[in-house]
């Protein structure tokens, strides 16, 4: 049947989970796949090409279907389970947050369709204005992303404790003694997370 998109995607996802972001090259990919270069430009032309399809495989994983709300479920509650479905999508690969920065939502057609739906969704069950809608969805997605990255390619919480954080030398003695304070009630990175987007959700402010 020749080359196909699938084998692909696929093969680069393998690649990504073992070797990183830079470690996939559309040279490595060719090699893998036992073919020559020019057999797989028919599909991808450049890394991001590559980036975008496999961006495409890992959200629609997550969203076959577009989840839509229960008759009687606020939107703080919607909202936020699709943004967590979303940080779970780009959790589940090495380097996901990376894969899918900038991506093009012309190839990850599933990032439009869900942009597009959780915009509609807003302003038609929930009444909100269009460009509220807008900034919303688009800053939950930016943060979401922004903190996968972290999440994916920072030191541990446990190591940064045991080293010390760079930031603690501009901190007065009482902003240490108080952010060692607050340290004792972290709760890991998800509950973060969830923290900082409650504090989206609670500044929206609704017709």
């Amino acid at each position: 049947m020749g080359l196909q998109r699938k084998d692909v995607v696929t093969k680069g996802l393998e690649i990504l989970q073992r070797d990183g972001i830079d470690g996939l090259t559309l040279r490595k990919l060719a090699a893998e796949l036992n073919i020559q270069a020019a057999s797989l430009y028919t599909h991808v032309k450049s890394k991001r090409d590559l980036l975008d399809e496999m961006a495409e495989e890992i959200l629609h994983t997550k969203f076959q279907t577009m989840p839509v709300p229960g008759k009687t479920e606020a939107w703080q509650t919607w909202f936020k389970r699709l943004v967590h479905d979303v940080r779970s999508a780009l959790l589940a690969y090495r380097d996901g947050g990376l894969v899918a920065a900038g991506v093009d939502p012309r190839r990850a057609k599933t990032y439009a369709r869900l942009g597009a739906h959780m915009l509609t969704i807003l302003c038609e069950k929930y009444d909100f204005d269009v460009i509220t809608a807008g900034r919303l969805v688009s800053t939950a997605f930016i943060y979401t992303y922004g903190s996968v990255i972290e999440e994916q390619n920072s030191p541990s919480i446990e190591k940064i404790q045991e080293t010390g954080a760079s930031v603690e030398d501009y901190f007065s003695r009482e902003m240490k003694q108080r952010l060692a304070a607050a340290a004792k009630d972290f709760k890991g990175v998800d509950n973060f997370f969830d923290q900082a987007l409650d504090l989206m959700i609670r500044g929206c402010r609704v017709n």
